[in-house]
């Protein structure tokens, strides 16, 4: 009877990495490539000492972004769909750039040696021992009465207590440590008449207090439009990351300024509560203002925010998408004009179970997003419960009213039930083959795939507004502006680069 063969062992050789073939089974191990040169390269990339040129060793899937860094990614994504094995193959020279399980990159040094340390203590004691003590010529501070007199004729505000010493009694320190001798010191209280407190005097403190204070404040306020204006600043020369318009379109902030009733830091803030989702506090540490006024300044800005932006999500004409149309639509696609898919945003639990989805298993906001082929957002639902059904948002969304008649629609095999609605506008359905196809259907399901990945690519896209994360759980006050959080995300979205070219 035939052997199985044992699967080879994987782990990944970057240090700190834990991940092997047994605790990550679902991970991508690439092989690393064999020889000298591009091993040195290698391990000097992930701090790695030397390794062997020719063994065979494997770097896992979390120090790539796999889907740049390999070849034929599409390919084997369809494949493992229909369950058939295809190696992942990582682009020529490319290296590792993802380090997240090192948290200190930097080199430690080396530890001391307990020999040098030993050597270094018996040096201080030397030293140390060899330092002349103190004898009687050395300067002492000595305090007397005479002293002590003439400083309080100087100052004699108030009525005090202070340790006096005797001229006569006064000895010389000799040694810090324990002395043998003697010396008495007396306790002797004092007298001073004490001054009538003047309304002029009285003045002259407070006002001097109220000048602290004022000068506090003026601080404080000046350490806010410092951060204010670094804050916008910092907008101004990276506004992709910060709030999720690209640099070339940054002029879209001053048009809308002039045409809405909002200052421009205002939208600034909402934008940037949008695309990193941080918190009212941490937005008002940054912008100089208080919690309240940053939570008023984004629920009033939101609406009106997307009211404009809505604009930018338009439905070409059948002539502009053809004028428009990639070439891998050209061939079997060319009537397609629109490729819909559902998001889905979890919100915080609420008591109706309405909004419960069977697919993220959580309570969800269900949308529905179109793009055509060239990948333009040019239709956005409003919000449904989770579990409304795809056929429930194509009906009641108003989509069938915007699909052009005489055109196809680009779906995924979730959306069934569909053509007869379709039917109805002379429009036709193209979706990904069942399951379980034949090896003839092969080609059609790659084909069919890879046009598809235009609609994930843009809700990849939305997904980078931290809002609009699959798990994001938004807060229950900020569920009735969240449709207008996705027509901003949309509208901004068709201002970036466009996904592919013609």
């Amino acid at each position: 009877m035939e052997k199985h063969k044992q699967p080879t062992y994987k782990y990944c050789i970057v240090p700190e990495c834990k991940n092997t073939i047994r605790n990550a089974p679902d991970k991508v191990f690439f092989l690393v490539p064999r020889g000298i040169e591009i091993r040195r390269q290698w391990c000097k990339i992930i701090k790695r000492d030397r390794i062997s040129p020719s063994t065979p060793l494997y770097c896992c899937e979390d120090h790539f972004n796999v889907e740049e860094d390999t070849d034929n990614y599409i390919q084997y994504k369809i494949m493992t769909q229909i369950k058939q094995k295809v190696i992942l193959r990582l682009k020529k020279g490319i290296l590792p750039h993802k380090f997240q399980c090192q948290n200190d990159t930097e080199l430690q040094p080396p530890p001391k040696r307990k020999g040098s340390l030993k050597r270094k203590h018996q040096e201080i004691i030397e030293e140390a021992s060899s330092t002349p003590h103190a004898n009687e010529s050395d300067n002492v501070l000595i305090i007397t009465k005479s002293s002590l007199n003439n400083h309080l004729e100087a100052d004699s505000s108030s009525s005090c207590y202070i340790q006096t010493i005797e001229d006569n009694e006064t000895k010389n320190i000799c040694e810090p440590g324990c002395s043998p001798s003697f010396y008495n010191v007396y306790d002797k209280k004092i007298s001073i008449t004490q001054p009538s407190v003047s309304s002029s005097s009285f003045e002259s403190e407070m006002s001097s207090d109220l000048s602290c204070i004022e000068g506090d404040s003026d601080k404080d306020t000046q350490f806010k439009k410092e951060m204010h204006r670094c804050m916008l600043i910092a907008i101004e020369k990276n506004p992709k990351m910060l709030i999720g318009l690209p640099k070339r379109s940054y002029y879209l902030i001053r048009l809308l300024s002039e045409n809405i009733p909002l200052p421009t830091a205002d939208i600034l803030i909402t934008l940037k509560k949008l695309k990193l989702n941080e918190s009212f506090s941490i937005l008002a540490l940054q912008f100089g203002y208080t919690q309240s006024k940053i939570s008023e300044i984004f629920f009033k800005s939101i609406p009106l925010l997307s009211e404009k932006m809505k604009e930018l999500i338009v439905w070409p004409t059948p002539t502009e998408i053809s004028k428009n149309l990639p070439s891998p639509f050209r061939a079997r696609c060319s009537n397609v004009v629109s490729i819909i898919d559902c998001l889905e945003i979890q919100i915080e639990k609420p008591t109706n179970a309405v909004n419960q989805s069977q697919y993220e298993k959580c309570n969800t906001m269900k949308y529905l997003i179109s793009c055509t082929p060239d990948g333009l957002v040019n239709f956005v639902s409003v919000g449904y419960s989770g579990e409304a059904t795809d056929i429930m948002l194509i009906e009641e969304s108003g989509f069938l009213e915007r699909l052009p008649p005489n055109t196809a629609v680009l779906v995924d095999r979730g959306f069934n039930g569909i053509s007869h609605l379709l039917q109805k506008k002379d429009c036709t359905v193209k979706r990904l083959p069942s399951k379980s196809i034949g090896v003839k259907n092969v080609n059609l399901l790659k084909r069919i795939a890879s046009l598809r990945l235009h609609i994930e690519r843009i809700l990849e896209r939305l997904r980078q507004f931290h809002m609009l994360l699959p798990h994001a759980c938004i807060d229950h006050d900020l569920v009735p502006v969240i449709d207008d959080v996705i027509l901003v995300a949309c509208g901004l979205i068709n201002t970036q680069y466009i996904l592919l070219k013609k």
